[in-house]
């Protein structure tokens, strides 16, 4: 057998034995400054994201930059079964965390590589104990 056909055989034998495609979904949303019950919110940014492999997701989560002090922030991840409604939900939330920052994380695994139905997930920002949504970033998930 020549180097070349061996070179060729070796290639299709790898596209075959591959592992499955995995997959990255981020991105970004913004607020303003405001007031939310007579207390200043500064401006800010959230980023969420989520990795997987087709139905299958292995970590979702998000991080947040402000101008100045954010203080009682949660994050939730929420997916979604086909449309966006709350009767299709299943919320995995984080505890609120009373602190006062300029940054905060946060970071779900999915240890027992449960699969997801198709529909979409949203990384949430929320403060003061879950009342006030600052942000929100969707992905579409599917096969």
């Amino acid at each position: 057998m020549t180097a070349a056909a061996l070179t060729v055989m070796m290639v299709i034998g790898s596209v075959f034995l591959a592992s499955p495609a995995s997959a990255t979904a981020g991105g970004y949303d913004y607020w303003g400054v405001h007031t939310i019950r007579d207390v200043p919110v500064p401006s800010g940014q959230l980023f969420g994201i989520i990795r997987g492999n087709g139905l299958n997701w292995s970590e979702a989560g998000g991080s947040f930059i402000a101008a100045g002090n954010l203080c009682n922030w949660h994050f939730s991840v929420v997916f979604y079964e086909g449309a966006r409604s709350k009767n299709n939900a299943t919320v995995l939330d984080q505890e609120n965390q009373s602190t006062c920052s300029h940054t905060g994380a946060y970071k779900i695994r999915n240890g027992d590589g449960a699969s997801i139905s198709e529909g979409s997930v949203c990384i949430r920002l929320y403060r003061d104990f879950g009342n006030e949504q600052l942000g929100s970033v969707c992905h579409g998930i599917s096969k």
